[in-house]
């Protein structure tokens, strides 16, 4: 039996390893660390969020490897390229659909992006997948991915709500709750279902596997992010 069908397979006790409280610590405490020296701290906004995001994949990697933590390295390692390729999607929806707009926070920027975009996606990828490798232990594999749609609806629902908070960005002329596009959040779904595919998938596969797992996951929210945006914005919405 391979190391990776270990991995994969059921527990019957549903009990959290140490691996997962140690994943539940070390985003807590680097959660109430960032807000607490975001809101003491007089830098500009978008340098302090891009130093923020810079330190969280830096202790996400050096935390799994004194942890010993083999799979967290293996999915922050997924999760971070795709984070980097997604950059282009924001300049689409900036660019092209002008459905977006980022606020001017002081950070360097890539079109009208601000770089820290580059890393933002990694804290909601990784939490998704992290949370689907621990729910595929005990549901089979459609429900599984049912389940992990269910939660990138949650998790990128609640990380829209950031710009309330900390203003980075706003939606423009499309329908939205709030500062939730609803065009984006169901495209944000299709997102989170696909990389936690994309990294089940090629585990235990070579870089080239991974590189176009990781540009394939690209595509797919691109072309969803066009499909319901023409759903929810041209035939919808009247």
């Amino acid at each position: 039996m391979t190391a990776t069908t270990t991995d994969i397979r059921p527990r019957r006790m549903a009990r959290l390893s140490t691996e997962e409280w140690d994943a539940i610590l070390f985003h807590v405490l680097f959660t109430l660390i960032a807000a607490l020296l975001y809101f003491v701290t007089e830098e500009a906004p978008g340098m302090i969020i891009f130093y923020f995001l810079a330190a969280y994949n830096v202790s996400t990697a050096l935390f799994a490897l004194v942890r010993g933590h083999g799979s967290w390295i293996r999915a922050w390692g997924y999760v971070l390229p795709v984070s980097a390729t997604l950059l282009f999607a924001d300049l689409f929806l900036a660019n092209e659909f002008a459905s977006v707009v980022f606020n001017d926070t002081g950070s360097p920027e890539i079109g009208r992006v601000p770089a820290f975009m580059a890393l933002i996606w990694t804290i909601p990828l990784f939490i998704i997948v992290m949370c689907g490798r621990w729910i595929s232990y005990y549901l089979p594999t459609g429900l599984t991915y049912l389940a992990v749609a269910l939660l990138s609806g949650l998790v990128f629902g609640a990380a829209d709500l950031l710009p309330e908070k900390i203003p980075l960005w706003y939606p423009q002329h499309v329908l939205a709750v709030g500062p939730v596009a609803v065009y984006a959040l169901c495209s944000r779904v299709v997102l989170g279902t696909a990389v936690f595919a994309g990294w089940s998938l090629t585990r235990g596969q070579g870089l080239g596997v991974k590189a176009v797992s990781v540009f394939t996951v690209m595509f797919i929210y691109l072309g969803a992010l066009t499909f319901f945006y023409f759903l929810v914005e041209r035939i919808l919405v009247f």
